[in-house]
Order: C-alpha cells, then structure tokens, then sequence
C-alpha cells in the first residue's frame, strides 16, 4: 500500500475526503492527518508518506508553502495532489512549478480524483521499480524514449535510470545479420553469440560502458550509444563496430539513425534509423548506412515489368539455364539500380512465385513438391542481403525448371499413348508424323524418338504393318480389288502400295491372295 497523508483545517473536510474514495481498492492508505502546513512538515520527516493530499489555504504554513518547504529541504519525496476551493490561476500555476501532481476543485468530483490516484500509484510503482533496477521497467523506459511517448518532464528522469550520460550526443543504431545460414560452406550464426559480441565490441567502443540493447528480433537489435570522444563521426563509429564483431557465419550491416543533441531528441534517431533500413537493398554493397548515404534519394515502391516474369518464365519451360539466369540478373541489378524498397522487392518476389506455381498447376503439377519454393517464400524470416535473395531465387528457378521438365516428359508419355490409339484409329487416313506432331503441339523430331523409345518400333514402321495388317484381313475375307484395298488402306498409289506389301509379307498382294486360295 502507499501511504498518504491528508492535509486541511477543517477536519470535516478530512473526513469527507476519507469516505468519499475507496483509497485501499486504489492502493492507498491514509496513515496520518495534519490541519496545518507545520504539522504536515513534521509527518511528513516521521511517516515518509508516498502522498500528500493538501488543501492550498492554512493557518502558520499554506499549501504551497508546504510544498516549496519539502521540495528545498528534501524531507523526503512524495507525490503530492492540491485540493482548493479557490480557483485562482496564480495558484495553479505555482503548483505546475512545484511538479504538483494534479489541482482539484472543491467541491471535490470523485470520479476525477479516483483518476488522479490511479495515475500516481502508477507513477509510484514506476518510481519503485527503477529504484530497484527492475529489467522490465528499463525496457518499458527505453521503448518510450524511443518511440516519443514518454511525457517530456518524464524523460530526463528516464534517461537518468536508464544511465545515458548527461551532456553527450546519443545516437540509435540498428545492427542486422544477414545472410545466416544462406553459404553451405559457413557455420551457422548463433543469436545470442552475435548480440554479446555486439555488446562487448559497443562497450569497448564507448569506454566499457555496456550499451543498451534494444531487441528487434533474433538477427536484429539496436543500440543506444553515447559518441566516443576519440570519434570523429557516427558513421566512424559503426564501421569500427562492424569490424569489431566477430561473427560465426552471416554479414553485418548497421543502420545509424541521426544523432540526438539531447535525450528528448533520441526517438527521431529511432526513426531516422528505421527509415535507412528501407534503403538496405538500394545501397546493397554499403555496409554502413546513415541518412548522409540516403539523403536525396527516392525509392521505388511498385513491382518489376511484367516482361521480366514472363521471359523468365519462358526460359524455364525451355529449360535454357543461361537466359533463366541472365534474366535473374536483370532482374536484381533493377532492385538496386532503380533503388527498390524492401516492400517493393518483396512484392517482386512473391509475384514471381505465384507465376511460377500457376505454371507448375496448369502442367499438373503440385508446387507443394518444390522444397525451393517453401524456402524462397520464407525468406522474410530472417534478414538478407541482395546476393542472398538471389540465391535462393536462383536455387527455386533452377529447381522448378527440372520440375517443369520432368513434368513435361510425363505430359508426353501420356500423350504418346494417346497418339498410338489415334493412329490406330486413323491408319487409313492421310496420316504423317508431321501432322499429328502439329495436332498435339509437339516437335515431329521428339516425336519421333519419343515413339521409338516407347514402343520400340519406328513411327512409320509401325503405320505401315498396321496398313498391311488391315490390307491381308481385306484379302482373305473379301473380294475387293487390289487397288480397292490399297486405297481403303491408306494408299493412294496402288503400285506404291503393292512394293510395300511386298517388302513386309515377302509376297505380292496378288500372291497373298492366290496362296489362301490354292490352300482351300
């Protein structure tokens, strides 16, 4: 509980006030009373109270008097709220001086004081927690120096806690490891063994004071630094940083934010900070970037032409390895020479997945099976340089390529049997290898061997036994003429069709003929 002490001449406002707020629900117990500034001054050195509620007008020593009293001698350190029936501006400026926690008017609404307490025990349990160093509460602090919420008579106090030195420029810097993991030949970076090395290289470039760390993730923090006096520049200073680091694997790249003169300017070098990390892909060969570095230049935040999808699409259905990767090329040297956005990359990179897997799904594919495509969409998890991303784009094109291939190959073995049971069909027609290639969209060539590998029979070899095979049926079981029967079997010369007869039966069709008969 905190204590409070209630101030006041009349003792029936005292004991209005005791009643009217419910101050154990609220975290507060009244452990003493005083009707003068005088007597408050002596309860105040014996009960070290947390809280003072006092009236402003009072016999021997008024409210304000008591206040200015307790602050210049320092008997001890309460918070304290002014309860006044005078509504006098004079007054509550003073009181706004004196860091009065809130002026209330009488007569007394409950609903604004039970609001009032309820932010000075947050405020008490705060102050609480700093005394005892409470890790939490440090960060809470930071985070609200950071991002510009703390209220500014808070942040001098809140920098003091935080133990930032007093008169020296301070600077937000973002650390972020790149690439872990993405070299098959290098030991995976571990998380906690980068942010002490972090730590240990900042607090040897700051005189072994320890930094603090603010976490983003688990390959990416930041510091909050004071300038070392022997550094010329905060940019100096991250690039001695960088080579400090002893990394296991990964790249370091640092991100300063613009220097804050004062604590209450450290949020802008939060988001100045922020805001160069938005340029790691525009400037991907600097590993050290400020807002000098950035200065002046626009991003692009729209996705690449869609010609670039589609020819590197078409490179992958041809299985031509140079022009998928030419076009790859391309594709990243524009991320950085038209300065790309991290968001506008991203978007780049997820269309190209999508194009690709719609292709993948209209050749009956699954993209599930595409071990590159789960990498490749993930790659957001952790952070990457440009040479990384590539990388694994690289690694996903050239596997969905062979997929795409093999997909094909079982496409055309399908379709093959399909061809066969056409040419069973069709065998009398005017049929050729070049035409059915034109009416399954397929190479005459690869049909061809694709044929022979199936079926081990050559494409015309096997239309022409077919041709013959139907011709000695019409033979035996009819009395058609032999140019009768050459025609209804797909020739239209009948002499060129009594050679080819010949050359499968080792007879003429006559001969066929007059053989079944002489056997009869």
């Amino acid at each position: 509980m905190h204590k409070v002490l209630l101030v006041d001449d009349e003792v029936f406002a005292r004991t209005g006030l005791r009643g009217l707020i419910p101050w154990n629900s609220l975290g507060f117990e009244i452990v003493a009373e005083a009707e003068n500034g005088e007597e408050a001054l002596q309860m105040i050195r014996d009960e070290q109270p947390d809280l003072v509620v006092t009236d402003i007008r009072m016999p021997v020593l008024d409210g304000l008097e008591l206040i200015r009293t307790v602050k210049e001698q320092e008997i001890g350190n309460p918070k304290f709220i002014i309860i006044s029936g005078y509504n006098d501006f004079k007054y509550a400026q003073q009181a706004v001086r004196f860091g009065v926690e809130d002026f209330i008017l009488k007569p007394i609404d409950e609903a604004e004081l039970e609001d009032t307490l309820k932010r000075v025990a947050e405020s008490l349990k705060r102050d609480q927690l700093l005394e005892a160093g409470h890790p939490a509460l440090h960060l809470s602090l930071l985070e609200s120096l950071l991002t510009g919420r703390l209220d500014k008579p808070y942040i001098p106090g809140a920098a003091a806690a935080l133990g930032l030195p007093a008169g020296r420029e301070l600077c937000y810097i973002i650390a972020e490891v790149n690439d872990v993991g993405a070299e098959p030949d290098t030991e995976s970076a571990d998380a906690g063994h980068w942010k002490a090395e972090l730590i240990r290289a900042a607090a040897a470039l700051t005189g072994g004071r320890e930094p603090l760390l603010h976490e983003h993730g688990e390959w990416t923090a930041g510091l909050l630094l004071p300038l070392g006096e022997s550094l010329q520049s905060w940019e100096a200073a991250a690039e001695k940083l960088r080579q400090a680091v002893r990394l296991r694997g990964g790249v370091l790249r640092l991100y300063v934010g613009k220097p804050a003169g004062t604590p209450e300017q450290i949020h802008r070098s939060y988001r100045s900070a922020k805001q160069t990390m938005d340029y790691k892909y525009a400037l991907d060969g600097q590993a050290v970037l400020s807002g000098k570095d950035t200065e002046g230049l626009a991003l692009v935040r729209t996705e690449l032409p869609s010609d670039l999808f589609d020819r590197l699409l078409h490179a992958m259905e041809e299985r031509d390895a140079n022009a998928a990767e030419a076009v790859l090329d391309e594709i990243f040297d524009t991320f950085r020479s038209s300065r790309f956005a991290p968001d506008a990359v991203a978007a780049s990179i997820a269309r190209l997945i999508r194009a690709v897997n719609r292709t993948v799904q209209a050749m009956d594919g699954d993209e599930q099976a595409l071990a590159g495509c789960t990498a490749l969409a993930g790659w957001q998890e952790k952070p990457m340089t440009l040479q990384g991303l590539k990388r694994l784009a690289a690694a996903f094109v050239e596997e969905a390529s062979d997929y795409m291939a093999e997909l094909r190959k079982e496409k055309a073995k399908g379709s093959i049997h399909k061809i066969k049971q056409h040419i069973e069909r069709h065998f009398r027609e005017n049929i050729s290898l070049k035409v059915i290639a034109q009416q399954y969209y397929m190479n005459p060539v690869y049909l061809g061997q694709l044929f022979k590998k199936t079926y081990g029979v050559y494409f015309n070899d096997f239309l022409l036994d077919l041709r013959i095979q139907e011709a000695k049926r019409l033979l035996r079981q009819t009395d058609m003429r032999i140019y009768e029967i050459a025609a209804e079997v797909g020739f239209s010369n009948p002499e060129y069709f009594a050679a080819q007869f010949e050359k499968v039966v080792s007879m003429t069709p006559k001969e066929y003929r007059t053989a079944l008969t002489s056997k009869t």
